[in-house]
């Protein structure tokens, strides 16, 4: 097969303005084609070209004609044409554009690039394609899947500065550009809120603390509908990461004014004082009450397995059980402990250990913990949506062999990572940047 230039053998303008190519592919006769794989990539190659060619086309759409500009600012007059390349979709294409600077000097301005959406010398679909790649695995995984699988050779260098580019559009943007949940208003029930950190290694500084917000909207059913990301890297004390989540709660207050709020997170307390600031109902994440109760249960169990009692096992199911359907559950359970605590059978020091410390988190919780009350009202009872986004938002980009970062690049990875993993929101960016440029 064989195509040989991008340029299209005919062009013919219609009536209507409309621009009609034709292109030749010159292909093998079907005997002389032995090998699949090597005609598919004959195939791209050639669909590649022509791709190329009508980019360059569409792109020249976007440059003036040489003429003054005048705006805002002081009066602009093109330097000529000036070459550039630029990474798209199906290749590099070269351009010669129109660049403009004032006339006592100073920074140029490059219409072409401005109004065609120009990210990093890439158009806005490859840099679309190359950060949702890069925030989801690192440069040499993304080079190799361009290479392998479309047939592009990009270098590590450009994948790396193009991602890095396109996360500072995100985070310069994201005070502005608060994206709209497309669930509508009266669908939304409920908001759950959640807080959590999870740790990172960083240069310079070991392991460091990395804050993850949620907030998942849920219908009256108890079904969720979607679920918007913040994540923040390391800083001292949690200022920037909390002024981010109080301005997505206050967007989503404004659209869904009658939502219920709850906070839902595990015993930390500072994370609870920071949820009770925006949501009129507090649930303590069911699962880590759970394991407090799988802890206590030799205690609870301590001398009955001779007597024909309730063994550890049945006792922890029959205890489960109780905290999320009986009304009260968690005192019921809180003062069986404390009377074993102070009347039961002799402890061993670990089992006295474990015992006390599941009664005090109960103690310390209790007002959290009217789980059945939860379960009528389909509330949701565990921080699992808030825990995962620990595990996929951060430790599965941040956290592979040796990775250590600098504190900018890990927050560039965290802003395209979380805003890739939020419902709807990538889209949505990439639409507004379309519409409003950067």
């Amino acid at each position: 097969m064989a195509a040989k230039s991008p340029t299209p053998v005919r062009t013919v303008t219609l009536p209507d303005g409309t621009v009609e190519m034709h292109f030749v592919v010159r292909v093998p006769p079907r005997e002389r084609i032995s090998s699949t794989m090597t005609f598919e990539r004959d195939v791209q190659s050639a669909t590649a070209k022509i791709g190329l060619a009508l980019m360059e086309y569409g792109l020249a759409a976007f440059d003036t004609e040489g003429e003054v500009l005048h705006g805002g600012g002081p009066r602009l007059t093109s330097k000529g044409l000036q070459s550039e390349t630029c990474q798209t979709s199906f290749g590099e294409v070269t351009l010669s554009r129109h660049v403009y600077q004032p006339p006592a000097g100073g920074k140029t301005y490059v219409p072409l690039e401005d109004r065609a959406r120009i990210i990093g010398l890439s158009t806005p679909l490859f840099a679309s394609s190359i950060a949702a790649k890069y925030s989801g695995a690192g440069g040499r995984a993304v080079q190799r899947d361009l290479r392998e699988h479309h047939a592009r050779e990009v270098s590590l260098a450009f994948i790396q500065a193009l991602a890095a580019e396109t996360a500072k559009v995100v985070m310069a943007r994201e005070d502005r550009w608060t994206c709209t949940p497309v669930t509508p208003p009266d669908q939304a029930a409920v908001i759950a809120l959640g807080y959590d950190g999870t740790c990172a290694q960083t240069c310079g500084e070991g392991w460091k603390q990395v804050m993850v917000g949620t907030m998942t909207l849920y219908d009256s059913g108890g079904e969720p509908l979607e679920t918007l990301h913040v994540a923040n890297a390391p800083e001292d004390g949690k200022a920037t990461f909390l002024s981010r989540m109080d301005r997505e709660v206050a967007a989503l207050k404004t659209r869904y004014p009658d939502a219920l709020w709850v906070g839902v997170s595990d015993g930390a307390t500072d994370l609870r004082a920071e949820l009770g600031r925006h949501c009129g109902q507090l649930i303590l994440d069911f699962w880590h009450a759970a394991g407090y109760i799988v802890s206590a249960a030799p205690a609870m169990t301590a001398g009955t397995a001779a007597r024909g009692g309730v063994k550890a096992p049945q006792w922890i199911e029959q205890a489960l059980h109780r905290l999320k359907t009986e009304d009260g559950g968690a005192s019921k359970l809180l003062a069986e402990m404390e009377r074993q605590l102070d009347n039961g059978p002799v402890l061993t020091g670990t089992e006295r250990a474990d015992l006390s410390r599941a009664a005090g988190y109960f103690a310390n919780n209790l007002d959290r913990m009217d789980y059945a009350a939860a379960v009528r009202e389909r509330l949701p009872i565990g921080s699992g949506i808030t825990e995962a986004a620990c595990k996929t938002i951060v430790k599965a980009r941040l956290c592979g062999g040796g990775m250590r970062w600098h504190l900018g690049s890990m927050q560039q990875v965290l802003s395209l990572r979380a805003l890739r993993r939020s419902s709807n929101r990538w889209d949505q960016f990439w639409t507004r940047l379309d519409r409003h440029g950067f």
